[in-house]
């Protein structure tokens, strides 16, 4: 039985040579310390993300290998998690994408557009003054923090507190191995961020356009409870930056890897859209999505037992050879083809168009006057996650 590294500073680094090896020798494979199947191929990546058979619930996610002492904390954070859309199977999850989704359609976000713009200039500023500056401190974490905050409604000063809650919880997700330290952060920045969206509940403005306004009128009209509006507040403030500041610097990382497509982009505005799409195909930070088998289902040969879970790896699909000619390369000309970098079926990620809009302009602010945009420092540090994958710094200096 062939075993993988997917643990390692050299996995998260470059994690294509072990997806390439597991797709050719075990594209269902049972990896033993994450207890869960492990899936790599394109076709069964996307066939597991739209069955219903398989559920996005964690509730039963208490591994073996869990430390005792943090067993009954992490039952108490799914708890909290099983509130989320995003961990809601049918019907319960249309009902609370119903109330949510109209914030982020691609008509509703391009009406933001021009706020996005001006807060990149701003942001931009300092840096382009000083010749260099951190893309994901500087840039990535406040245009997408500061952003997610007015559209959620909560206060920017806020966009600190939110973004630990946040490393904290995902840090959960991503864990190969938990530790109690790991569940025990999780658990209390859940209850701080659930704690706090009843806070924003109690005092909105109801004159205001944000996401808080929406879900106070969702619980007048009796679609949610109060209980489900502070879940879907922590939700939003937990993720709704996550994927898009780490794009940047994923996206950013990328263009500089591949200086005649970063001149495309730069120089063939008419490329934009599809310069990004390209760039979640390659590089999006959402590595995996977990599913629960609700009933025995085969796959490729593999009988996955009902309570059986199961990593999708993102990533892996995108990079399958069988769909995408020369997946390691970037091709922002490539022909367009369902990529798998926000999930696939019902729940696909919601915040896709935002995340985008902040993610295209980003980028060509970097890039459109700085012909010689360099990295300044010999190596970068990955998060070890198998949830997020980005850098935790992407200091760059202009020419």
């Amino acid at each position: 039985m062939h075993k993988y590294d997917l643990f390692s500073n050299k996995f998260f680094a470059n994690p294509d040579p072990v997806f390439h090896d597991m797709r050719k020798n075990d594209p269902v494979f049972w990896e033993p310390t994450l207890e869960a199947w492990v899936i790599t191929r394109y076709t069964d990546v996307k066939a597991v993300l739209s069955d219903d058979r398989f559920s996005v619930n964690r509730n039963s996610r208490i591994r073996k290998a869990t430390p005792e002492a943090a067993k009954a904390s992490l039952a108490a954070c799914y708890e909290h998690l099983d509130k989320w859309m995003i961990f809601t199977d049918e019907p319960a999850h249309k009902k609370l994408r119903s109330v949510l989704g109209p914030a982020y359609t691609a008509a509703a976000v391009r009406r933001f557009v021009p706020e996005i713009a001006e807060l990149v200039d701003t942001l931009m500023r300092p840096g382009v003054a000083n010749g260099g500056m951190d893309v994901i401190a500087d840039l990535g974490v406040e245009l997408t923090g500061i952003i997610n905050a007015r559209r959620v409604g909560f206060p920017v000063d806020m966009v600190d507190q939110a973004r630990q809650w946040s490393d904290d919880v995902f840090l959960l997700f991503g864990s190969g191995i938990v530790t109690e330290e790991i569940v025990d952060r999780a658990l209390r920045s859940l209850r701080e961020c659930h704690d706090y969206g009843f806070e924003l509940l109690r005092e909105c403005d109801r004159e205001t356009d944000n996401l808080i306004n929406r879900l106070a009128s969702a619980v007048d009209d009796g679609i949610m409870s109060e209980d489900q509006v502070a879940a879907s507040c922590a939700m939003l403030m937990i993720g709704g930056h996550e994927a898009a500041r780490h794009m940047i610097g994923n996206g950013l990382l990328a263009l500089l890897a591949y200086p005649d497509q970063l001149a495309k982009f730069r120089d063939q505005p008419e490329l934009a859209d599809q310069t990004i799409e390209e760039l979640l195909r390659w590089g999006s930070p959402p590595l995996s999505s977990l599913r629960c088998a609700a009933t025995d289902v085969e796959l490729d040969g593999k009988i996955i037992r009902q309570g059986d879970f199961v990593l999708s790896m993102l990533r892996a699909g995108n990079h399958d050879p069988a769909v995408f000619t020369r997946p390691d390369d970037i091709d922002i000309e490539r022909p367009p083809k369902k990529h798998l970098g926000f999930g696939f079926g019902l729940h696909f990620c919601t915040g896709y168009s935002l995340a985008t809009a902040q993610v295209k302009l980003a980028l060509h602010a970097l890039v459109k006057n700085n012909p010689q945009l360099a990295i300044s420092q010999s190596s970068l540090e990955w998060i070890p996650s198998l949830s997020s994958r980005g850098v935790r710094s992407l200091p760059i200096k202009f020419g």
